[in-house]
């Protein structure tokens, strides 16, 4: 017996949210900031519908109801404020901080490394629907939240995803999951496969380019190692490349603080006060970068002739400031498509493996833009 299917489309969504239709794509897409209860009003009717994205038709619609094994977590985890920015005509505008997954949802504006999590999550989804299934989408602050790991280990997953901040609740996580695991960019744990980029050869690329432009009197700014991961590779992968060619550590030449734009851009004032201060900073990510070029601008010092700075990871706004933002491109995409493929071997095999992880790293590539130049002196 055959029966007409319901349709439920975007528009359908938002009624029963009872929001725009742009505020549901923000919420599908993760292109942008929407308040809690916005969230949460488009996620219950997008379970409540049993509404899913299709790339091909770009509109979502609603199939008979599949068993749970045909749907993925992916858990966008981030416990830290945001700082919202946004770039009109080579200005950056930051924004105060606010908190994780809230603010308001018309502001238009959103963290500056809210583009690599995008990424990311883009390009998961994209290889999700190539192997038949469908990606559910959940943002967290806590991983060690009783009612996610509950509700996460009750329902019949085809396996998670996740994505976001490291966390010193990172280990505990892994172990307490029942399902199969990849976690993307998000390193501290052994007991899961990672997928990430190659921060040793990145760093030492963006190293090699300033040296190769004559510069020695080299810097770094960076956030305080809070957890172990990526980002300690960047700061070991900078003092490696100093100690193989002979060039002094100078610990008033490196700054570790917070990786905000604004409080860069207050912590590196001395630095670069000084009559002695380096010729180059090579900076953990983009918006340590940014902040260091907010903080020369403020001092009269000109990026790149009397200073030439190098980002990590090529967020969106490194591309819209003044002058261009030269760094090290991660390929994002390619690394939520890569934590799919290997999220389904075990999928495929129908068991969960903890134990020893593997790390998978994907090769970054050097961004050449206009924040560089040869050493003047």
């Amino acid at each position: 017996m055959s029966r007409t299917m319901e349709i439920t489309t975007v528009n359908d969504i938002g009624r029963l949210a009872g929001c725009s239709i742009t505020t549901v794509s923000r919420v599908l897409n993760n292109t942008g900031p929407v308040s809690e209860r916005s969230r949460q009003a488009v996620l219950k009717a997008v379970r409540d519908t049993d509404f899913y994205i299709s790339r091909a038709r770009k509109g979502g619609r609603r199939t008979p109801k599949r068993a749970n094994h045909n749907v993925v977590d992916i858990i966008q985890h981030r416990h830290s404020p945001i700082e919202p920015v946004s770039a009109q005509g080579g200005e950056l505008r930051v924004g105060p901080l606010t908190p994780p997954w809230g603010g308001d949802s018309d502001s238009g504006s959103f963290g500056a490394d809210n583009s690599f999590h995008r990424g990311i999550v883009d390009g998961a989804i994209e290889e999700l629907g190539r192997w038949g299934y469908r990606a559910h989408i959940r943002s967290n602050t806590d991983l060690l939240e009783p009612a996610l790991l509950a509700e996460l280990n009750a329902a019949p997953s085809g396996g998670l995803l996740l994505v976001g901040e490291p966390s010193k609740d990172l280990g505990q996580f892994v172990r307490n999951c029942r399902h199969p695991l990849v976690l993307v960019d998000v390193m501290g744990s052994n007991e899961a496969d990672v997928v990430t980029t190659d921060n040793l050869e990145g760093m030492s690329e963006a190293f090699r380019h300033l040296y190769d432009l004559g510069h020695r009197k080299i810097g770094f700014v960076g956030a305080r190692e809070r957890f172990t991961g990526r980002v300690d590779e960047r700061y070991v992968a900078y003092k490696l490349n100093m100690v193989e060619r002979g060039l002094a550590l100078r610990e008033d030449w490196i700054y570790h603080g917070h990786d905000h734009i604004t409080e860069v851009a207050e912590g590196v004032g001395e630095m670069l006060e000084r009559s002695d201060r380096p010729s180059a900073l090579l900076c953990q990510n983009d918006c340590c970068a940014l902040g260091v070029m907010r903080a020369a601008s403020r001092r009269g010092i000109s990026v790149p002739s009397q200073l030439s700075v190098v980002g990590f990871d090529d967020v969106d706004s490194a591309s819209l400031v003044t002058p261009p933002l030269s760094t090290v491109r991660v390929p994002v995409r390619e690394m939520g498509r890569q934590a799919v493929r290997q999220l389904i071997v075990y999928l495929k095999g129908g068991r969960v493996v903890r134990g020893r992880g593997c790390r998978i790293r994907l090769i970054p590539e050097l961004v050449l833009r206009e924040s560089t130049a040869p050493c003047n002196g």
